[in-house]
């Protein structure tokens, strides 16, 4: 085996392994926090939320309000992906071209006001896709996309800000269901990323161990 080949094999391998370790350890860590930080958040009516201090951490339950403006097609906020074509395995390569996260009202007791357009989205209420053909030419390829309905039951946790009108929500994510649906979501991420990490480590420290055993 060439010094290339095996010093390729060892850096793979390396990346494998890093791979392996984020997503069992920090992903793992990360997602029993997010966990534990809704469970310890009850949620919070318009009212309530008119009354609590800025700066404070607050989860709010709800439907989305049917005030809010359809940016496409029947989604009030959505993200979409690309098709770019196919890797050297011939899966299907996407990649995100654009997110739409408006300031959005919740009814909830009341109209809770979404203060910000960076959340993140989290698992939408419904996908499209442009059509089942996926193509790739001209630069431009298959849009799939994700997006929130008004009407439909949602979760926003972050932090109360004085906005021009009252207090609203400077919101992290937006999650497409209830609270105890979130929770049990993060639940289960922190029960299967351990294994997924675990997998990736044990190819990746394979994958080096060629490289830096082999003969050359």
């Amino acid at each position: 085996m060439s010094c290339f080949v095996r010093i390729f094999l060892i850096l793979f391998g390396l990346v494998f392994l890093a791979v392996g370790v984020t997503i069992g350890i920090f992903g793992t860590r990360d997602a029993m926090a997010a966990g534990a930080r809704a469970q310890r958040l009850a949620p919070q009516s318009a009212a309530a939320l008119e009354q609590a201090a800025a700066g404070s951490e607050v989860l709010v339950e709800g439907r989305l309000s049917d005030r809010n403006s359809a940016r496409f097609r029947t989604f009030v906020a959505y993200s979409a992906d690309e098709y770019r074509g196919t890797d050297d395995d011939g899966d299907a390569i996407w990649t995100e071209v654009e997110r739409v996260t408006p300031p959005l009202l919740i009814e909830a007791g009341g109209l809770v006001q979404i203060g910000n357009d960076d959340y993140e989205l989290e698992r939408a209420h419904e996908h499209w896709q442009e059509s089942e053909r996926l193509r790739y030419s001209g630069g431009q390829g298959t849009r799939r996309y994700a997006g929130m309905r008004a009407g439909e039951m949602v979760t926003t946790i972050g932090v109360i800000r004085a906005g021009p009108e009252g207090n609203e929500v400077q919101a992290e994510i937006l999650f497409g269901g209830n609270r105890d649906a979130y929770i049990t979501a993060r639940e289960s991420d922190a029960r299967w990323l351990p294994i997924f990490g675990l997998i990736f480590g044990v190819i990746g420290a394979a994958v080096a161990a060629v490289g830096i055993f082999s003969r050359s």
